[in-house]
């Protein structure tokens, strides 16, 4: 999930490695790897772009009156499909709007920076400042799919992010939301909403949300031909979120992958090692017809291998993160895309700087450890395709320890203002 910087330590208490030989294989265990990525599997996900009911797109230095508010409007459907990469060319990705497939509404509010957030405890008043990066909470991110059938209510934290080039100023707001309530075919289900976006000067939110649900039993599964994407009146995206691209990748840890613990200069255990393959993906829904909200995901191609820290120290045994009191973690990963002839293309750095982690139960194995989680952070040293390149990476998914799986998806907000990323 997260790199191999020597400066991230683990979360809780630290355990000191007595040797190398001594230390548990993350790697093994009592259940086959391919069953317990299948169980990881039984998920639906679904990516939508959210349109303001007022349009707004830009920061003004006025904003700073906004502490929060209600945000409401539009879920469409929303087409991301990579081309590449290729070598002369890099990566580039479709940005396409599609018809309205339902609603949200968004209740969110600024924070101080050392505020703990939980559900139903107002914070004091805290001016937005669009000069400046800040915390926010949404008490409440509801979205409902088609007439409202299928809908669920989540609760999550948020940073803004000024940015801009020359006279244009926006407001980037990323956001990690785990599902509360739900009703129809969310009722009783888990999940995990990543935002990636803009707050408009009216603290509208704007821009692409990648949902993971928890689907055991297959409930979102599309056992036919989805209704077709119909692109929207104004297609482009970059009418409500100027100058981003948007990428999707799907994550996974192969089984020739090792996972392995990260040991600091003071035989202190930092975090796991986790090597992770990305592939092209294809995400699509509809919550038009009979069957309600339906989704389908086809992956594609490796495009680029992960190098990844994760400062979460697996022997530490703490209480199972719960909804109420989820465990954070910091982490760094280095990102190095490849052509199909494994040609090097590009390469970037991140370092996740918000988690937000929780206990997850694995259906029909209650005594395999699993956790779900999702993330966000910025990039940082770039070359080749994404050179001088400046974005966010958000990421949500689920694994297990011993034997070490992971499974998920992840989206590039990309800082793009002369389209290099866009591909026709």
């Amino acid at each position: 999930m997260t790199g191999q910087d020597t400066s991230i330590t683990a979360q809780g208490t630290s355990a000191v490695a007595p040797s190398s030989t001594a230390l548990p294989d993350l790697n093994v265990g009592a259940y086959n790897f391919d069953v317990v990525q299948n169980l990881l599997n039984r998920t639906a996900w679904i990516n939508a772009f959210l349109v303001p009911a007022s349009k707004g797109s830009s920061i003004d230095r006025n904003a700073s009156k906004l502490s929060g508010g209600v945000a409401e409007g539009a879920l469409h459907r929303f087409r991301v499909e990579l081309q590449g990469p290729q070598r002369g060319s890099g990566i580039g990705a479709t940005n396409i709007l599609g018809q309205p497939a339902g609603s949200f509404r968004f209740n969110w509010s600024v924070i101080p920076d050392n505020f703990r957030a939980v559900p139903g405890q107002q914070p004091a008043r805290v001016p937005l400042d669009p000069s400046t990066s800040q915390r926010f909470v949404l008490q409440e991110a509801s979205v409902a799919f088609g007439n409202g059938q299928d809908a669920f209510s989540s609760f999550g934290t948020g940073q803004t992010f000024p940015i801009g080039q020359g006279d244009k100023f926006n407001l980037r707001a990323l956001a990690i939301c785990n599902i509360m309530n739900g009703i129809g075919k969310f009722s009783g289900l888990e999940g995990i909403l990543v935002f990636a976006g803009n707050i408009t000067e009216r603290g509208d939110f704007a821009g692409s949300f990648v949902l993971r649900v928890v689907d055991p039993n297959d409930l979102f599964r599309a056992r036919g031909s989805i209704p077709p994407f119909v692109p929207f009146s104004q297609p482009d995206p970059r009418l409500f979120v100027p100058d981003t691209t948007y990428m999707i990748f799907r994550a996974q840890k192969r089984q020739d992958q090792n996972a392995t613990f990260n040991i600091g200069p003071d035989r202190q255990i930092r975090g796991i090692n986790v090597p992770v393959e990305l592939r092209t993906v294809k995400v699509n829904f509809s919550a038009e017809g009979a069957a309600g909200l339906v989704s389908e995901v086809e992956f594609g191609e490796p495009i680029a291998t992960v190098s990844s820290m994760n400062g979460v120290n697996p022997l530490d045994r703490g209480p199972t993160p719960t909804a109420i009191s989820p465990a954070s973690s910091q982490g760094t990963a280095i990102y190095s895309f490849h052509d199909r002839e494994r040609d090097h293309i590009g390469t970037f750095t991140t370092a996740f700087l918000e988690s937000r982690t929780f206990g997850l139960q694995l259906a029909g194995e209650p005594g395999l450890p699993a956790s779900r989680f999702g993330f966000f952070g910025p990039l940082l040293m770039t070359d080749g395709s994404f050179s001088a390149t400046q974005g966010m990476l958000l990421g949500s998914g689920a694994a297990s320890i011993m034997p070490y799986v992971l499974s998920g998806m992840q989206m590039l907000c990309l800082e793009d203002y002369d389209g290099r990323f866009l591909a026709s």
